[in-house]
């Protein structure tokens, strides 16, 4: 399933990025639409991509078919083995796979002995359509699983999380990384939750707490239900980006994209809401070209690693 997109075009001030798309999703998906960024892929003379997103591998096999390009992919799921395994023995040394979250990708390049610069970076926020779909995975509202949200499945899962977090750290965690609305609210009703001993194993006993929690608050009753599941959503995605500590892994990103594109690159980022993309534009567009301004005063962890 190929996400609709709605793409902003800005100039960037990345030493060698001429300019970013962020690309704002409509559906959960790791697959960008190819056709927005062919034209910059098919101008240059053997050009790589770095997919930081490979999922099922739809954006590397539209690349891969449509032009000359290589592709270096990267996916924290360890269930992308498959797609790796496809992608190598039908396009061979054009395509090379690797699982491991983003920072981890200058160690496991240079592992293989590669540190090749590229000219285009593409990297999506968020579940995958195969993620979402497994509820065991505890990334959809709709069906009820598993409280993991765990993207390479390693660490604490969500409910383990929540078992121990404090109320302070959990209102803040659904404040900055959801934009939850009566943040602290909501983080009462969890944590209350926890004081009657009964136990948040699964995604429906968590929307069980979170729809009584919107009902009993007053704020909500002038609101209308779309209001209120829009709330919902934003405390599970405040949870998944903590889980998976995707506020640092897409700095790191897009700082390891400063040092690796090489002049007149192309950094496309996929974001599926408000929050995603304010982050990301963020950091790009406020911390961005900061790399070369640290040189003399201890290089950053990002230059250091590549």
């Amino acid at each position: 399933m190929v996400s609709r997109l709605l793409m902003t075009r800005l100039p960037c001030r990345l030493g060698n990025v001429s300019s970013c798309l962020i690309l704002r999703s409509k559906q959960f998906s790791t697959h960008i639409e190819t056709s927005l960024v062919l034209p910059h892929i098919q101008s240059i003379t053997s050009p790589l991509v770095f997919d930081l997103t490979l999922g099922e591998g739809g954006t590397a096999q539209d690349l891969l078919t449509h032009t000359s390009c290589k592709v270096v992919g990267l996916d924290s799921d360890p269930t992308c083995v498959d797609t790796i395994f496809r992608l190598e023995q039908q396009f061979s040394e054009r395509f090379t796979g690797y699982v491991g979250r983003w920072s981890s990708l200058p160690g496991l390049l240079r592992k293989d002995g590669r540190g090749e610069h590229c000219d285009m970076v593409v990297m999506d926020m968020g579940a995958s359509t195969r993620q979402v779909a497994d509820k065991e995975r505890g990334f959809s509202i709709e069906e009820n699983g598993s409280l993991d949200m765990r993207f390479d499945m390693q660490g604490l899962h969500c409910s383990e999380i929540l078992r121990t977090v404090e109320f302070d750290s959990l209102s803040r965690i659904l404040k900055l990384y959801g934009g939850v609305l009566k943040a602290k609210a909501v983080a009462s009703d969890i944590i209350e939750r926890r004081f009657m001993m009964e136990e948040l194993e699964s995604t429906g006993q968590l929307m069980e707490v979170l729809r009584n929690s919107h009902e009993r608050e007053q704020f909500w009753e002038e609101k209308g239900e779309v209001q209120i599941n829009e709330n919902i959503k934003k405390v599970f995605l405040a949870l998944r980006m903590f889980v998976n500590n995707e506020v640092n892994e897409m700095e790191f990103a897009i700082r390891m994209a400063e040092i690796i594109l090489n002049k007149g690159g192309l950094l496309v980022c996929g974001a599926e809401s408000d929050v995603e993309q304010n982050i990301i534009s963020k950091y790009i567009f406020r911390k961005a070209a900061t790399v070369s301004d640290m040189e003399g005063k201890g290089e950053p962890l990002v230059k250091r690693t590549w």
